[in-house]
């Protein structure tokens, strides 16, 4: 992800990067590995009274905690704070869903959060292509692409009968 973030920057253009990622932990990783800024890079996460000093210690020195209303930036990370309910306008948005096997807390429950995610962004000429990134745990290390899709389709199709 750190790379897709520093060719967007290093690059360019018009498309806002909508990320999320249930970790603050990965997300400060990937800011300070792609070299991102205060003034390419938002941060939504959790502003609670027992949280904020903790997450704000975690993220690079010069960054700061954003409300999911402020101004859209090139690169802009949200936690599960936003992955239900908010609603995010951007016409240049691209959505990622950034799902690490190394930290439970961040993989997605395909029959609920990832088809929130999937709809954050309400009025994006990109709201029909979304990107997920993940990394499979170290007892899945033999699942191909093609497998986690079925699996992910399976776990889709389920959840729709189940709705239905």
């Amino acid at each position: 992800m750190a790379g897709i973030c520093r060719n967007r920057i290093g690059k360019g253009g018009e498309v806002n990067y909508h990320i999320f990622l249930n970790s603050v932990e990965d997300i400060s990783s990937i800011i300070r590995t792609a070299k991102l800024t205060p003034e390419d890079t938002r941060v939504i996460c959790s502003r609670s009274e027992e949280t904020l000093k903790k997450n704000l210690a975690k993220l690079p020195i010069g960054f700061d905690i954003s409300k999911a209303l402020d101004p859209v930036k090139p690169i802009n990370f949200y936690t599960s704070t936003c992955f239900e309910g908010q609603d995010i306008e951007d016409a240049n948005g691209q959505t990622f869903i950034v799902s690490n096997a190394g930290r439970e807390h961040t993989l997605m429950d395909i029959s609920t959060s990832f088809i929130q995610i999937c709809g954050r962004i309400r009025n994006s000429a990109y709201k029909n292509e979304i990107v997920h990134l993940y990394s499979v745990s170290r007892y899945q290390n033999d699942v191909s692409l093609e497998e986690f899709e079925e699996s992910t389709h399976n776990a889709l199709m389920q959840a729709q009968e189940y709705a239905d």
